[in-house]
């Protein structure tokens, strides 16, 4: 299953942008209010969606300014990456994120509306924080 965010234009640079997503430590920032058992350092972040799973994000690729590769551990087993990409955009900059997973077809109709809602908001909230100055 692959999701996607709708693609953002963000007042910022992308090298603000690619220090804040390439360090696990901000990444408790981003979360959604109704994710839980949050804890963070610079190498991972770890937390809750209630009633889906505990997560366990760690950074598996960079590409200075314009990617930031995630593996997305939890306690299902489902392999999950999720990506954002970066692209200049002369003094703004376009971030999209991308969830691809390997969800069993008879869970996906229960997981992806969360999922979905999870990317979207974590786009938003990395908008928000990059534009501060």
């Amino acid at each position: 299953m692959k999701l996607s965010s709708e693609k953002k234009l963000i007042n910022s640079t992308n090298e603000k942008i690619f220090q804040l997503v390439s360090n696990c430590s901000q990444f408790g920032k981003y979360l959604p209010s109704d994710v839980t058992n949050i804890e963070t350092t610079a190498d991972f972040c770890k937390f809750e969606m209630k009633s889906i799973a505990q997560f366990k994000i760690e950074i598996t690729e960079k590409s200075p300014n314009s990617l930031v590769v995630y593996n997305v551990g939890n306690d299902k087993n489902i392999p999950i990456e999720l990506k954002i990409n970066i692209r200049d955009n002369q003094g703004t900059s376009f971030a999209e994120l991308e969830l691809q997973a390997d969800i069993p077809f008879f869970l996906q109709g229960m997981v992806k509306s969360p999922l979905q809602k999870f990317i979207d908001i974590l786009i938003e909230k990395i908008k928000i924080e990059s534009e501060k100055v």
